[in-house]
């Protein structure tokens, strides 16, 4: 997009450069925070005699739309100083800019801010606690037809995120692959998952443990990679102490600081299974011998 468009058409001291003095730059980052919903709002409580958006505007919209009842003059007075951005403005009066300040910050957050840090117990068995987790994470859309991402999985890292699910699947040269199977999402490297977003990213948003969730269809020779894989690069985080005869419970979060749980069922190799099983039906089929006895003793 030309600049003079994305800053309403002003001049443009260096055309030939395509750069934005710092004035532009403020006018480009404004034009970028704008929110229409709110500036109607904001529109919407504006005082008719004097068209200003006054403390007792607010008050109003906090007593209407945000159900405050007990809220003061006073302490709308009091939020329009703290947020109002222009001091060049009349006092006592907010300004769109300052409204949506207002109502995009902390003060308006739907979370309890006391809740956003670790506020409770966590020295009790892992079983105890709901663990924020990821469906099919590789995924960046559907379940049929999108792209498999590495990134994704340091997003929800990011974002938090304490189980992330990796489908594994056979790979040619013996290296296993991430994909929805049997779709026709896109394959990404198993090793390049746990390289590139879980050893960096982990422990970035929490100390608390990551689970690493999993499903395999690998055959055996491709999930000795995958064992392989995940010591290489992780051999200091995972988890693999063997609990004790005597153990009862998981490990509690607490205890699991920094380290990474492996969640998984180990295939059995496809072709030794379905070996097994024709030997098996070998043993029970009858022979031609039997079945003249028993047509006799029909």
């Amino acid at each position: 997009m030309p600049k003079s468009q994305v800053i309403n058409h002003s001049a443009i001291a260096d055309d030939d450069l395509q750069t934005l003095n710092l004035e532009e730059f403020t006018a480009f980052f404004d034009h970028l925070q704008d929110r229409p919903d709110l500036r109607e709002l904001h529109t919407r409580y504006i005082n008719p005699r004097t068209n200003q958006f006054e403390a007792a505007s607010l008050l109003q919209f906090l007593r209407a739309e945000q159900g405050e009842r007990k809220v003061t003059l006073e302490q709308s007075q009091a939020i329009v100083n703290m947020f109002e951005p222009h001091v060049e403005k009349p006092s006592g009066v907010l300004s769109t800019e300052g409204f949506r300040l207002l109502l995009t910050s902390s003060v308006f957050d739907l979370l309890d801010p006391r809740r956003q840090k670790v506020n409770q117990d966590m020295t009790f068995p892992l079983s105890c606690y709901f663990i924020a987790s990821s469906h099919n994470t590789y995924l960046t859309g559907d379940q049929l037809f999108s792209l498999s991402s590495v990134d994704i999985y340091s997003k929800v890292l990011l974002s938090g995120c304490r189980c992330v699910e990796i489908d594994v699947w056979n790979g040619p040269d013996n290296t296993p692959i991430v994909t929805h199977g049997g779709t026709l999402t896109t394959k990404i490297v198993f090793e390049d998952v746990i390289r590139d977003a879980i050893l960096p990213f982990a422990f970035v948003a929490s100390p608390y443990p990551v689970i690493l969730s999993l499903e395999v269809h690998c055959d055996d020779r491709q999930q000795d990679e995958m064992a392989a894989i995940l010591v290489r690069h992780l051999k200091g985080y995972l988890h693999m102490e063997q609990p004790s005869v005597e153990t009862t419970a998981l490990p509690s979060p607490n205890s699991l600081k920094e380290k990474i749980l492996i969640k998984a069922k180990r295939k059995k190799d496809t072709t030794a299974e379905m070996e097994q099983q024709a030997e098996e039906d070998d043993l029970d089929e009858p022979s031609s011998e039997d079945e003249v006895e028993q047509a006799n003793h029909a």
